[in-house]
């Protein structure tokens, strides 16, 4: 064999080395340490896996703006990556928790490029739902419902699209969001202007064995009972509000449950 053929010949065995070692898609870990569910979900979808490098870029180019300080953006971003792990829930399919990672990347991407940080004792300094979320408002929220499965419900619909803080008279603030990959679920929480939960609404639509039907029911988790009528009727006009550009969706029954202070 001539000396060129030969060196062709190394060169297409390193190509065939290299991909049979190499990871089917990049990420911004080392996918072959992969543990987790949403790890795992990032590796295997090459989409997912390009959002994951960009959101690492911009989370480093945030880090180097100065302001924010770099310590915010960090513990910012701690909060995030936390509130991403909720889009590998256990209910969820695949289908599912991917459409969720995609668009909280592509929130977090636009976020870094002009990072705000907000924090939940100073609402005012939050926009909307997705801000105060990655905040401290996904912790206020589990604090306020407890572990376990209502509290992870909560925390997907409000992680989802968001909506802008909305002041209420009382002093109250009002934020809300729909879960990433099923908008017709929407999540709201009343907060005072301290940070401090009040109350929960899950907005959702009534399933039965064969169908979903448009008759939307509202279950509102409050605090205190001397705020029902307050907290009721501020979740029921957002509700109303929420469903107004679908002309065969309903609010049907309320019900409220009383969790008590912690």
């Amino acid at each position: 064999m001539k000396k060129p053929q030969l060196l062709a010949g190394l060169r297409f065995l390193f190509v065939l080395a290299f991909f049979a070692v190499a990871p089917a898609h990049a990420a911004g870990f080392d996918c072959a340490k992969a543990t987790s569910r949403v790890e795992t979900l990032i590796c295997a979808d090459q989409t997912l896996s390009a959002l994951d490098d960009q959101m690492g870029n911009a989370y480093r180019a945030a880090l180097t703006q100065g302001d924010p300080p770099p310590a915010d953006i960090a513990r910012n971003q701690k909060n995030w990556l936390s509130f991403r792990s909720g889009c590998a829930r256990p209910d969820s399919n695949d289908a599912e928790a991917g459409a969720c990672l995609t668009f909280q990347y592509r929130q977090r991407i636009e976020f870094l490029a002009h990072p705000m940080i907000c924090r939940i004792d100073r609402l005012g300094d939050c926009h909307d739902t997705n801000q105060l979320i990655w905040s401290g408002g996904e912790r206020a929220v589990r604090e306020f419902l407890g572990p376990g499965k209502a509290a992870d419900e909560m925390i997907g619909l409000l992680g989802g699209p968001p909506e802008d803080i909305q002041s209420l008279p009382n002093g109250w603030k009002l934020a809300a969001a729909c879960r990433a990959h099923d908008c017709g679920s929407k999540g709201a929480a009343i907060l005072t202007g301290s940070g401090q939960v009040m109350a929960t609404a899950a907005l959702t639509y009534r399933c039965f064995e064969i169908k979903c039907v448009d008759d939307y029911g509202l279950r509102i988790s409050l605090r205190n009972e001397e705020d029902r009528i307050a907290a009721t009727q501020a979740f029921e006009a957002w509700a109303t509000a929420a469903l107004a550009d679908n002309r065969e969706a309903r609010l049907g029954e309320t019900t409220v449950q009383l969790i008590g202070a912690r």
